[in-house]
């Protein structure tokens, strides 16, 4: 058409004839790539040691890579080219040369995580096209330089965890801006955190190691467990806040903490049982007091018959402890009178009299009770009768109240607790069945 330009006006007829060949070669790279990539990754592996260094898959001649495809162990393609190597846990040993790798144009990502190897970390500058970087779970060592990944502008995952790194973080990292995650825990890293100012930071974990000082704010939403093992950080989201001079504020170190937690424990049981032994010594208390005499029946019969008995006074902390529960006959520290036309007195009574010990035997003991004014009592004191209702105690001791015999004491009161009976009944000074058995029967002989 009349006023058009022709199409490549300054291209020659020979150019146009050989520009479909230009085009197909730039599209399908030649079989020589493949080769000289193949001969990169053979003397890479010359390079390893350890168990797992022989790799037999990696062998010369065929290309590494088919398109995506290879047989080549732990190599990854795309698009004819090798684009990263995952030699994880190959029982890789000593040092890491990087070195033959720079020829691999493609190369995007590298892992060689969970080895053995060792020494200073390799220089992944040189590899300057790098997206990811995965070297954890090693026994690298050392400083790393300021400006080690200063060229690495591609670089967004750099996991350096799990190795013995020493020196201040290098703030070359905080300068990439595609940088989306950063692994840099279980090191031995001293000094600050770098300014991370990355939009699209989503993780960065400096767990234990020794750094110190403010945690920046770009980092102050993220998790506390990222910063954990570092006790010099301070600032949010730690709970441990910033002095003046950037330092925690002085305070209670964690195993102080604990160990006051645990005492405190220790000391809260402690009062538990003083209270448990405190309220079973409460139960305990008798209402009348009196230890059995320890002598011989036959000398504690002499005694008695003699007027020698020992001879104290009733302890008001021993009956009063008898007379606060109750709601029936016998409790609120009030008597319960089975005989009528007999003298009334009340449990006070009993505090304020003398007591003799008569004697005691499996069932209980029993006082002589010589009240300030009235009668003479013995009061019988039963400690195997806890099991007995009050109701069927209450009817058995009215019973024994309606008995009338020669040959009978007759009941003048009884006392009912949970813990605690007591019968009072008249006392006779014609002494006792243990006069009668030894005393007497040693006299006849």
């Amino acid at each position: 058409m009349a006023g058009q330009a022709a199409p490549w006006p300054n291209l020659s007829p020979t150019t146009l004839l050989f520009f479909p060949l230009l085009l197909i070669f730039s599209v399908c790279p030649p079989a020589s790539a493949g080769a000289e990539e193949g001969e990169a990754l053979l003397r890479f592996k010359a390079t390893l040691s350890g168990p797992g260094a022989d790799l037999p898959s990696w062998i010369p001649g065929p290309a590494p890579c088919n398109v995506n495809d290879t047989t080549w162990d732990g190599v990854i393609c795309f698009n004819s080219h090798i684009w990263g190597l995952q030699l994880e846990g190959k029982g890789l040993a000593g040092r890491l040369d990087i070195g033959p790798l720079v020829a691999l144009r493609a190369l995007r990502t590298i892992s060689f995580m969970r080895n053995d190897l060792e020494g200073p970390l390799p220089e992944v500058g040189r590899l300057g096209a790098l997206k990811a970087v995965y070297l954890s779970g090693n026994r690298f060592s050392g400083e790393i330089p300021d400006a080690t990944f200063a060229g690495m502008r591609s670089l967004k995952k750099l996991f350096l965890s799990d190795n013995q790194f020493t020196g201040t973080i290098p703030a070359s990292i905080a300068g990439l801006g595609k940088m989306l995650e950063v692994r840099l825990d279980h090191n031995r890293f001293t000094g600050r955190i770098p300014e991370f100012s990355q939009p699209g930071l989503e993780i960065i974990d400096v767990s234990f190691n020794s750094l110190e000082g403010p945690i920046p704010d770009r980092l102050s939403k993220l998790d506390p467990a990222l910063f954990q093992g570092n006790p010099n950080l301070c600032g949010a989201p730690l709970t441990v806040t910033c002095a003046e001079k950037g330092r925690p504020k002085p305070g209670l170190s964690g195993w102080l903490l604990a160990l006051i937690i645990i005492a405190a424990v220790i000391l809260l049981l402690a009062l538990l049982a003083l209270l448990v032994v405190l309220l079973r010594s409460r139960d305990d208390k008798v209402a009348v007091m009196g230890r059995p005499s320890s002598k011989k029946p036959h000398e504690a019969a002499e005694k008695l018959e003699q007027g020698n008995a020992p001879r104290r006074h009733l302890s008001s902390s021993e009956v009063r402890g008898s007379g606060r529960r109750g709601g029936k006959d016998g409790d609120h520290g009030r008597l319960a009178f089975v005989q009528e036309g007999r003298g009334r007195f009340e449990l006070h009574d009993l505090l304020r009299a003398s007591a003799e010990v008569l004697g005691s035997g499996n069932f209980g003991s029993s006082f002589k009770a010589v009240l300030s004014s009235g009668p003479t009592v013995v009061v019988k004191r039963f400690k195997e009768m806890n099991s007995v209702g009050r109701e069927d105690f209450c009817e058995h001791m009215r019973r024994l109240g309606r008995l009338s015999h020669p040959n009978l004491l007759p009941l003048l009161a009884y006392y009912y607790r949970k813990e605690e009976k007591l019968l009072i009944t008249e006392f006779i000074a014609n002494g006792s069945l243990a006069h009668m058995l030894h005393v007497l029967a040693n006299y006849k002989k």
